[in-house]
């Protein structure tokens, strides 16, 4: 897709849930990358033998990491969520890790994933509707709901229910 491009960033939506074979692979310009949670596989050489690739956001949605998605990024670290796919891959290839701030995350239904990080910021992604809840109080974020100041809801959420966000 982006292979051996001369982009210097590349930024993933949660519309994307695999990152094929060899897609940014050989960007010798890339130096950061952001995958959005959604994404949940990274094949292999997905990144490889990008040699200024200094970091990559990887959600806690992703869940499969190709053991060559990063071979010749000598200068990574890997930002994720400590006790993640991404976390244990860092550890398995020697890549320096960091942990990314968060309260909680989870899925919703099937499509739906939720991140509440330190800022008090709840960010839905994912495709499709939110389902509706029998009551309020159903939603896996509503016992956080006097801490949060803001939502993000990203463009692939199709519909949100009558009381999604009540929190009283």
């Amino acid at each position: 897709a982006f292979s051996h491009s001369g982009l210097t960033s590349a930024d993933v939506p949660s519309s994307v849930v695999r990152i094929g074979e060899g897609a940014f692979s050989g960007s010798p310009l890339l130096r950061s990358a952001r995958l959005a949670p959604g994404v949940m596989i990274i094949e292999d050489l997905a990144f490889a033998n990008c040699p200024n690739l200094e970091y990559i956001d990887i959600p806690v949605t992703v869940t499969e990491i190709s053991a060559t998605a990063f071979d010749g990024c000598d200068n990574l670290t890997i930002n994720g969520i400590a006790g993640s796919a991404a976390e244990a891959y860092a550890a398995a290839h020697g890549i320096p890790f960091v942990s990314m701030n968060e309260w909680a995350s989870g899925t919703y239904g099937e499509n739906i994933h939720w991140v509440l990080d330190n800022d008090s910021v709840l960010r839905i992604s994912g495709t499709g509707a939110i389902e509706a809840a029998e009551h309020f109080t159903e939603y896996p974020w509503y016992s956080w709901g006097r801490q949060i100041v803001a939502i993000i809801i990203d463009e692939g959420i199709t519909e949100i229910p009558a009381e999604c966000f009540s929190f009283s």
